[in-house]
């Protein structure tokens, strides 16, 4: 349990893209391919090298990977 924390405040100090953290979850996690989602969360600024490079691999695949190794692991 975190204590100390109760009245401590963020403060957003520089929006560097117009996308928000929920929208950028939307469009990686969506079920259906997206490619002028992915072209756009990719440009955003900040974002992880490795998120970029799954959003090209998307986009040069024209697919989504499968993650149900990932979610359910070996068959």
């Amino acid at each position: 349990m975190m204590t100390g924390f109760k009245d401590a405040r963020v403060y957003l100090k520089e929006r560097r893209t117009d996308i928000s953290v929920r929208d950028a979850m939307k469009i990686y996690f969506a079920t259906k391919f997206y490619a002028q989602g992915y072209d756009r969360l990719a440009s955003c600024e900040g974002l992880a090298a490795s998120w970029v490079n799954s959003l090209h691999r998307r986009l040069d695949k024209k697919k989504i990977e499968n993650w149900q190794m990932r979610l359910f692991g070996p068959a």
